[in-house]
């Protein structure tokens, strides 16, 4: 008599594969920073941000963000959400797709804008946390793996607020990703 044979299941093979990993081989992941901040004295101020148009088509996801103190004096930052900020923003050509072998290199729908020696404050929006940045520095926040999600027509500041009669030099760095805008919710 013949026995039955049991086909032994193979194991299935599974691979972990992060989102930013993944947003960055597809051309979604960008990196980039504002020109230099510069704030001089006490009523100076300065603000960098990821600007995601009303007409962008994707929504934003807020990995990393990193704030550089290149003074010998700390000053005050700000983080908001939906700021209406102050200033001519400047668009920063200082962006790139983490992944470095595409070319022509994607480039992202959402805008890195920044601006210095500015004397107003963010008005509406909200102030969401408050740090200070140490001289000769950077700030880094842990990775938010893409855990601030920002619709069209939303943003993600950070305002530097002078201190001190002194000179202030940053740069702010961000690092997000940008999924084509499949859902439903608030615009």
């Amino acid at each position: 008599m013949f026995g039955l044979i049991k086909k032994r299941r193979q194991p299935v093979e599974v691979v972990d594969v992060k989102s930013r990993t993944l947003n960055s081989f597809r051309g979604n992941y960008f990196i980039g920073q504002t020109d230099a901040l510069i704030m001089e004295g006490q009523q100076q101020n300065a603000w960098g941000g990821v600007f995601n148009p009303a007409e962008s088509g994707v929504i934003l996801f807020l990995d990393i963000f990193a704030i550089t103190n290149f003074s010998s004096q700390f000053f005050n930052m700000e983080i908001w959400v939906n700021p209406k900020l102050t200033g001519k923003g400047n668009t920063s050509s200082l962006v790139h797709p983490a992944n470095l072998t595409l070319n022509p290199p994607t480039q992202p729908k959402v805008k890195l804008q920044y601006a210095s020696q500015i004397n107003e404050i963010p008005i509406g929006g909200v102030n969401v946390s408050n740090r200070i940045v140490p001289p000769n520095s950077t700030f880094m926040s842990d990775s938010n793996k893409g855990g601030i999600v920002i619709p069209p027509g939303g943003s993600f500041a950070i305002f530097l607020k002078s201190p001190g009669p002194f000179i202030y030099e940053s740069r702010i760095v961000f690092r997000w990703w940008e999924e084509k805008n499949s859902v439903g919710g608030q615009q």
